[in-house]
């Protein structure tokens, strides 16, 4: 009886393989390391990694979410078994058999990894659907919710804006707008504009949000405007003492998004075979936002680097692939035993006359923890990169489960 070859053709085509590489996949069958008549149950029991939830836009729109939509959310399952590994060593194996009865048993084989791999399609569509649909029901909560107390609202509102006005309000300084002032215009929506430099500049196009090797340069800002018609971004307007206007600092911005930030977050920390194994899943990177000094020294291998100084939307674009992706944060706090390139960041605690008798007591235990990762985690969040997760140990540098790489590593310091 002839062989469908047709029917594996079409498998084939399906599942995206190609002919090279099936060599280790037939080695290891021959081995017995992957039974060909059985899948290999997965390495990983099913509570290992924590319950992962879909990323959440911020509450005003951002380039990543231009109006502020729900994007879709991505799901990363524990380990799953290698389809592909044992798909490429079943087609190996056919090719190479001339027993037409076991060309037959192999061709149903890969029919039963082609139902189970469009099984787990849609059973991950199905907990989209119910995720977004979860999604749905609770904005439409909140917005019913604001739709019975808009009266309140709006009154709350006028009055905060009218006593900032006055001067009397929360964070003002006793002295009200000064006269005229007038909050700065949203700019117009526009196409990117190519920073591409006339002549010998050593630096080439950067389009904003097309992403780029590294921060945009101040060269490459300047020429930006310049093509642009717009005007010096470095150079300081004509005023005299009295007026400026504020500055783009808000501290109550910032409270709110701490506020948000505070239950998102605890849900997030990792241990340290947590972060190892999520790392390797697809979709995901590891961020090192320290100095390019300490990154360049020593770093966990792998991970990509921006300081958290030249955080903005268009330098982070050019780093993080999408705003859906996975991203795994370390600091200097999360590592013990090289106070040199990974020197903890903390304060000795100082009594305070507005903490009560008990706090300043527990305080002096302690000192006060002023680790990065809490102020990278807020700041990815707050500008549209809400999948974040954090290792949550203290690591001994010389723990043999994660590899660092850098210009010190396997040097005495």
């Amino acid at each position: 009886m002839k062989c469908p070859r047709f029917g594996i053709r079409i498998a084939l085509a399906f599942l995206g393989f190609s002919i090279p590489g099936l060599a280790m996949s037939s080695a290891l069958l021959a081995q017995g390391s992957l039974p060909a008549n059985s899948l290999p149950a997965n390495s990983l029991p099913s509570n290992t990694l924590p319950a992962l939830s879909p990323p959440r836009p911020p509450a005003y729109p951002t380039p990543a979410y231009p109006m502020g939509a729900y994007p879709m959310p991505a799901y990363y399952p524990a380990s799953e078994p290698p389809v592909s590994m044992l798909m490429n060593g079943l087609l190996s194996e056919y090719q190479a058999s001339q027993d037409e009865e076991r060309k037959k048993q192999i061709v149903e084989k890969i029919t039963q990894l082609v139902q189970k791999q469009f099984d787990q399609t849609h059973s991950m569509q199905q907990q989209e659907i119910k995720t977004l649909e979860a999604l749905l029901a609770q904005k439409k909560k909140r917005i019913e919710k604001r739709e019975a107390i808009k009266d309140k609202i709006v009154t709350d509102r006028v009055a905060a804006l009218v006593q900032k006005a006055e001067g009397t309000g929360w964070e003002s300084d006793g002295q009200p707008f000064p006269s005229g002032y007038a909050l700065p215009a949203i700019p117009p929506a526009s196409p990117p504009v190519s920073l591409t430099p006339l002549g010998p500049v050593p630096f080439g196009p950067v389009p904003f949000g097309q992403g780029g090797s590294g921060p945009t340069s101040d060269a490459q800002v300047l020429f930006g405007a310049q093509t642009a018609g717009l005007p010096n971004p470095f150079q300081l307007p004509s005023q005299t003492a009295g007026e400026y206007p504020k500055a783009r600092v808000s501290y109550e911005d910032f409270k709110e998004l701490v506020a948000e930030v505070e239950p998102h977050r605890s849900a997030r920390i990792l241990s340290l075979d947590q972060f190892l194994q999520m790392s390797k899943q697809p979709n995901v990177m590891v961020l090192d936002t320290r100095s390019a000094f300490r990154y360049e020294r020593i770093h966990i291998q792998g991970a990509k680097h921006l300081s958290f100084t030249d955080f903005t939307q268009a330098n982070l674009a050019g780093v993080i692939p999408t705003p859906e992706t996975t991203v795994l944060i370390y600091c200097n706090n999360n590592f013990d035993g090289n106070q040199i390139d990974f020197a903890s960041k903390s304060a000795p605690a100082r009594p305070s006359s507005n903490r009560s008798l008990g706090s300043q007591v527990a305080s002096q235990e302690k000192p006060v923890q002023l680790a990065l990762n809490v102020p990278t985690y807020i700041n990815l969040y707050g500008y549209g990169y809400q999948n974040v997760y954090e290792l949550g140990e203290l690591v001994k540098v010389t723990d043999p489960r994660i590899q660092f790489e850098g210009t010190m590593v396997g040097k005495d310091k």
